[in-house]
């Protein structure tokens, strides 16, 4: 990936150089204001329509997936079931993990008064944390990461990272609230913004791409070109240094959008993230000017 951002780079800059010294001043200046505004107008629109295309076509999809992961999510059966697993089971009652678990607020502090009343200490009190920790970091989220697959974003499913804090408060939603509401707070927290990210940057493409094919279109209908036909000597090393200008600035732009995506996506996708840029030797320097 690293060798064809900088190969893109280097292309980019001949060709538009090329086109420029061919087209001369006049001409390349009209495509260069094209360029300027389509890319102003792409990510308008970009920014305006993600997250409404992202709440009409996705997030119903995605919530009732994390819904069917987390259905399974029982806190007082997972709490029951791991003192279970540890001996610890006849020494509470479902009433008692019940309340505790309903109680809301911190889960490892309630079960751990409930456990110190009962006449366990540190050791054990850590040891079964330890354990419910270990839920919350590996089995619930690996359980919504596969419902999300089914959902077909398993190309998404590795940059999707819910801290243990947020899977406390779903867990504790569960318990004081709804399932319903705990999935709101999982795809608000970790799914939607990189769903709106990633969107954001496909429809910026998109509007570019439709919005430089317009321009193109009125300038040609409009004939402007048309009388521009003679390109003189110093036209032509003025279009050329414009071009360079020009390639310059689409750079920048390829730049400017990669950085909102590695924003957008936490910078944790595979497909291209800050360190992949950073191993570039061209593309790196318009990356860090928006990156920082």
């Amino acid at each position: 990936m690293a060798f064809i951002l900088d190969a893109s780079v280097f292309l980019i800059l001949v060709v538009t150089c090329i086109v420029g010294y061919t087209r001369g001043f006049r001409r390349s200046i009209i495509g260069m204001i094209a360029a300027v505004i389509a890319t102003v107008s792409a990510a308008a629109f970009s920014d305006a329509l993600a997250e409404p295309v992202y709440n009409r076509y996705m997030r119903d999809k995605v919530k009732a997936h994390v819904m069917k992961a987390i259905e399974d999510a029982d806190p007082k059966e997972i709490v029951m079931d791991k003192l279970k697993e540890r001996g610890y089971g006849d020494h509470f009652t479902e009433a008692e993990i019940g309340e505790t678990v309903e109680k809301g607020g911190d889960l490892d502090e309630n079960i751990s008064e409930l456990m110190k009343s009962k006449g366990f200490g540190n050791d054990d009190i850590d040891g079964f944390n330890q354990e419910i920790d270990s839920y919350l970091d590996n089995e619930l989220p690996v359980s919504i990461d596969r419902q999300l697959e089914k959902a077909g974003l398993s190309r998404f499913v590795d940059s999707i990272h819910i801290s243990t804090e947020d899977m406390r408060e779903c867990v504790t939603r569960v318990a004081t609230q709804s399932k319903a509401d705990a999935a709101d707070y999982i795809v608000e927290k970790a799914v939607s913004p990189i769903m709106t990210g990633v969107i954001r940057c496909l429809l910026f493409v998109i509007s570019y791409l439709v919005m430089i094919l317009l321009l193109k279109l009125i300038v040609a209908v409009s004939g402007i070109l048309d009388k521009m036909k003679d390109v003189k000597a110093a036209d032509r090393f003025a279009g050329l240094a414009l071009g360079t200008i020009q390639g310059l600035l689409y750079c920048a732009v390829i730049a400017w959008a990669l950085t909102v995506f590695c924003r957008a996506t936490k910078d944790s996708l595979t497909v291209f993230n800050a360190g992949i840029a950073e191993e570039t030797y061209l593309f790196r320097y318009f990356f860090d000017f928006f990156h920082g």
